[in-house]
């Protein structure tokens, strides 16, 4: 920019967001609640050079089918899908498709630990020629 300028710049925050959302400015942590759902509000004089940085945390959630089979549910991270793949299990607990974990820190496959051991998810783009499915049954 020719000089430093004020206006607003306004920033989506995704429904499925969580609290692990960061936003920052120049490298300083902004002042006011992130809220799932809403836009969140940049007003400042910009100038050239500024940096906004935008963490969205994306928490594990499980997805039922429809309302009539709640047991029925998908593995989702953000707004992502994960599926099951490899020898699956006929059910998981919801505990343990909610404890999944990170296969590595620059991995995108989650593990859930089942009762016969370590159950790999992985989102659809990254299910190779194996055997996946995306609902699973939870039982109480």
């Amino acid at each position: 920019m020719a000089s430093p300028e004020k206006f607003t710049v306004y920033l989506r925050v995704p429904a499925w967001a969580d609290a692990k959302t960061r936003i920052s400015i120049n490298g300083k942590k902004v002042e006011g609640d992130v809220v799932a759902g809403k836009f969140f509000e940049l007003s400042r004089t910009w100038k050239t050079g500024d940096r906004v940085e935008y963490e969205i945390g994306m928490s594990l959630s499980l997805q039922a089918v429809d309302p009539e089979n709640p047991q029925i549910v998908a593995v989702r991270r953000g707004p992502l899908a994960l599926f099951g793949v490899g020898n699956l299990p006929a059910s998981f607990s919801r505990a343990q498709l909610l404890a999944a974990s990170a296969a590595s820190a620059s991995s995108e496959n989650w593990l859930v630990q089942g009762d016969a051991g370590k159950i790999t998810f992985k989102p659809f783009g990254a299910v190779g020629d194996e055997p996946y499915r995306l609902y699973h049954t939870v039982k109480s």
